[in-house]
């Protein structure tokens, strides 16, 4: 099911293409390291839309942690979320949760 984005959501996203791409790369198939300044913007970047999306309505609520892929090219403002509960594969943001606090 297609479902628009908010605003503030898409905007984030625009704002934060360089820090996508970087994403997509650490959880693809060439994955690199990253220092320790883009790995706190990473996090700042998913603490963001968590709280865009929990203003956005109950049906928003934890959606973060289920994005598979930004698109268009990996970094645009379209967002492939899991919503199949029997379904599990880890989301985009896997490899942010491993790291130590």
């Amino acid at each position: 099911q297609a479902t628009p984005l908010q605003e503030e959501v898409i905007k984030i996203l625009e704002e934060n293409e360089q820090l996508l791409k970087s994403l997509m790369i650490m959880h693809g198939r060439d994955r690199i390291q990253l220092n320790d300044e883009v790995t706190s913007q990473m996090l700042e970047l998913k603490a963001k839309m968590e709280a865009c999306f929990a203003t956005a309505g109950k049906e928003w609520v934890g959606v973060v942690n289920k994005i598979m892929a930004f698109g268009p090219r990996h970094t645009g403002p379209n967002i492939l979320v899991n919503g199949i509960n029997d379904y599990s594969r880890p989301s985009i943001w896997v490899e942010l949760d491993l790291l130590p606090k």
